[in-house]
């Protein structure tokens, strides 16, 4: 099971024997080097990438732990690729079997897609 611990800007891994291991990841890096500023969403696609909701940007956490923007930069809206796009308050993920991602982008009143191109 994976889950973001709000209060520690942290990610934590448990697996079914108990054991827990942490991911800290604002900064894009690998393992605890990464850093999270505000985390409230996750979504884990087939391959297993973790996808988070990092304050108005979704980060992308490879199933090695490398940490990355994966889309939107600051608030606002804008459609475009990568960080070119912009949120406004996103709450909710989730992640089809392709790979897109939705993300409900509440302050805006939309769902946007992000595709995995």
């Amino acid at each position: 099971m994976t889950d973001y611990d709000y209060g520690n800007h942290k990610i934590r891994e448990i697996t079914p024997s108990g054991e827990v291991s942490t991911l800290k990841g604002l900064k894009d890096a690998t393992g605890t080097d990464a850093v999270f500023e505000s985390l409230t969403t996750i979504a884990i696609d087939v391959q297993g990438n973790l996808y988070v909701r990092d304050k108005e940007r979704i980060r992308k956490i490879t199933s090695g732990g490398i940490v990355s923007d994966f889309a939107g930069s600051t608030e606002g809206y804008v459609d475009g690729p990568g960080v070119d796009a912009k949120f406004f308050f996103p709450t909710g993920m989730d992640v089809d079997i392709q790979g897109n991602v939705y993300v409900a982008d509440s302050a805006n009143n939309r769902i946007r897609k992000i595709t995995q191109e």
